[in-house]
């Protein structure tokens, strides 16, 4: 999105304000003037930095080749090219890393979550699925596309409220909806809001497999379904109890699996060992949380009352924001956090900071690609 003239104002006496952000970027951060000269400022935006020689009267990009600034909400692998993926921006579109190794925009407006369907032979005929915004009230669901031709501006299929009706209805919602995929051919497609939708063609219709509301007042701020049995779910809410739930036998009614000694945060991520059903594991936000403690782990999930222990020993108090599992070793573990990556090679027992060279910023998202 482009920024507004209304998104920016100034005033040079403390009583007249005049908006002066028409070459501006949306959605600001940070605003700073130079000490040496306070005519210029300097800021920043989800498009990166700008700068003014006067005063914030008019603005200039400064966000020359190698600066990179677009922070990536989620991203989505092919199955057999690591050469291609796609991934959701804040404010800067869906984007698309190509085979020929450049970055393209796939779609505008604001990224969310993106899949890629794992049945996908070649680089042109699949499936594939991103989120804009959600807003009840407003739009709630995803993009579509069969085909990568498509895959631009205008090109993508809306399903959801506010575009092709597909059972999805006028539910409290995340600003980024999350959505993952399950097993089968096509994956079948999850969807949530304060309660889980679940389809089996491709988000053409999707039908509610949980009460609703989960939890009232709490939304799905994470979901995870099991390669090996597509009726093995687990859901993370954005409440601070009672926010785990699953179910091991597809019910439509979920059951409340959170531990009494989990932290009192809302849930990050939800994984289920792609090699094992029964193993998952829950990471929490924010924090004020025992270090150690933002990761748990239970190996019998499909018990009444699954047992869960503290398996984060290594990351500090820090928010872990996502989460994936090697699924060629299931004891290769990978955490993002907001302050960098994690890895574990012991089923979480022990953690340990991962990647030389990786700066020390949040990792939204976390994808392996096998081939």
């Amino acid at each position: 999105m482009a920024g507004g003239a209304t998104t920016f104002i100034r005033t040079t006496n403390g009583a007249t304000f005049t908006a002066s952000g028409a070459a501006l970027h949306a959605d600001h951060h940070a605003i700073v003037f130079a000490p040496s000269n306070p005519a210029v400022v300097y800021e920043g935006n989800d498009g990166g930095i700008y700068k003014s020689t006067d005063t914030g009267a008019t603005w200039t990009s400064i966000n020359t080749t190698g600066f990179s600034a677009t922070q990536f909400q989620s991203l989505a692998v092919h199955p057999r090219d690591r050469n291609f993926s796609l991934g959701g921006t804040q404010d800067n579109g869906t984007n698309f890393y190509q085979p020929n190794a450049t970055w393209i925009r796939a779609d505008f407006g604001d990224g969310g979550y993106a899949l890629i369907d794992q049945n996908a032979y070649d680089n042109t005929d699949l499936t594939a699925y991103h989120t804009y915004f959600n807003q009840q009230g407003n739009i709630i669901g995803f993009g579509r596309v069969t085909n990568m031709a498509n895959a631009q501006e205008n090109g993508w299929a809306f399903f959801g409220r506010g575009g092709t009706a597909n059972g999805i209805t006028n539910d409290p919602v995340n600003f980024y909806a999350p959505m993952t995929l399950g097993p089968g051919n096509p994956n079948t497609l999850y969807f949530g809001t304060n309660r889980l939708y679940r389809s089996t063609n491709r988000g053409t219709t999707m039908t509610a497999v949980s009460q609703q509301p989960i939890v009232t007042g709490a939304n799905i701020n994470t979901i995870a379904v099991s390669a090996q049995d597509d009726n093995v779910r687990i859901v993370g809410l954005n409440s601070t109890t009672n926010n785990v739930w699953a179910t091991s036998t597809g019910a439509a009614t979920l059951t409340n699996v959170s531990s009494a000694s989990f932290p009192a945060r809302q849930v990050g991520r939800v994984a289920i060992d792609p090699n094992d059903k029964n193993t998952a594991y829950v990471t929490f936000l924010a924090y004020g949380v025992a270090a150690g403690q933002h990761v748990w782990k239970t190996t019998n999930l499909s018990a009444a009352t699954p047992t869960w222990t503290a398996a984060g020993n290594g990351i500090p108090d820090v928010p872990v924001d996502s989460f994936v599992i090697d699924p060629q070793n299931s004891n290769n573990l990978f955490a993002g956090t907001d302050i960098g990556v994690f890895a574990s090679t012991d089923g979480g027992a022990n953690w340990q900071s991962f990647g030389t060279g990786l700066p020390r910023v949040a990792a939204f998202d976390l994808a392996i690609q096998n081939n």
